[in-house]
């Protein structure tokens, strides 16, 4: 990988299931780092479905090898949610590529406070 590449920062947000304390089972993202990465847009288009217009954008983000990152983690870049659709480890390069969809619904309420005032 090129020297200056990496230039934008993405956050990884981890699920987690829990028992709140009504004995629910509750799902929570928690943010488990900042990487820095280079994102390079796919495609977008836009789709009807039940009579609603959605949006939905391709883009994949490559991140240095060492990141700790797995299938079901949420991306959060630039304001906006990503859910991960496919992982590739580039061994020659040391490089992660994540091909990433936007999420086009606000996951706010599944993030703790602490993360979110950050």
């Amino acid at each position: 990988m090129q020297a200056g590449t990496l230039k934008d920062i993405l956050e990884i947000h981890r699920k987690f299931d829990y028992r709140n304390e009504y004995g629910e089972k509750t799902t929570e993202y928690v943010k488990i780092g900042s990487v820095r990465c280079c994102c390079v847009p796919l495609r977008g288009e836009r789709e009807i479905q039940n009579n609603e217009i959605w949006f939905e954008y391709i883009k994949e983000f490559k991140v240095r090898l060492h990141t700790d990152i797995e299938e079901d983690d949420r991306i959060f870049y630039k304001g906006r949610w990503y859910v991960v659709t496919s992982l590739f480890e580039d061994m020659t390069k040391q490089t992660i590529s994540l091909t990433t969809k936007r999420i086009n619904y606000n996951l706010d309420n599944n993030i703790s406070d602490s993360e979110s005032n950050e």
